[in-house]
């Protein structure tokens, strides 16, 4: 081989060389500007979303924003269930306190009332007689329906209140 072939020999392996470069490059360009492309379609998309998104996040907030005060709603309406159970169960005490007093009442005018047939006159009568008259059972029996009455009307008067 003379030195005329080997000098075109390389000068070929450098002609495809650059040319080989060169394809690269403009491949390496065009993939560049695809991706640009791409990624800008992208951002478009992105862009007209956002709209959306933020339509999105206001429908979630609202709907926390009513939870929230359904909460809120809701323990306003615990506290008032607690302090009328507060007040029923006082009521009721009192009512319990009115009824044994008005029990005491009625036990006293039982003692006073001389028609009326009590476990301490029985005894003295039994002692002494060993019976009891019917007129005073009769009696007896009378006012204890009357403090059955009175106690319905005070249960009944007592609904009325819790009820209220």
């Amino acid at each position: 081989m003379d030195g005329s072939t080997v000098l075109w020999i390389v000068i070929a392996v450098v002609v495809v060389a650059v040319v080989v470069a060169v394809f690269l490059a403009m491949s390496r360009r065009r993939q560049a500007v695809r991706r640009s492309r791409e990624a800008q379609a992208l951002r478009e998309q992105a862009q007209a979303h956002e709209v959306e998104v933020q339509r999105r996040e206001a429908a979630a907030a609202e709907v926390d924003a009513r939870a929230r005060q359904a909460q809120a709603e809701a323990d306003v309406k615990a506290a008032q269930a607690a302090q009328l159970q507060a007040d029923a169960q006082s009521r009721q005490e009192e009512a319990a306190s009115a009824r044994g007093e008005q029990e005491e009442q009625l036990r006293r005018a039982d003692e006073v009332d001389p028609a009326t047939v009590t476990d301490e006159r029985v005894t003295d009568e039994r002692v002494t007689d060993d019976r009891v008259t019917d007129d005073r059972v009769t009696d007896d029996r009378v006012t204890d329906e009357r403090a059955m009455d009175a106690r319905a009307m005070d249960a009944r008067a007592m609904d009325d209140r819790v009820e209220r």
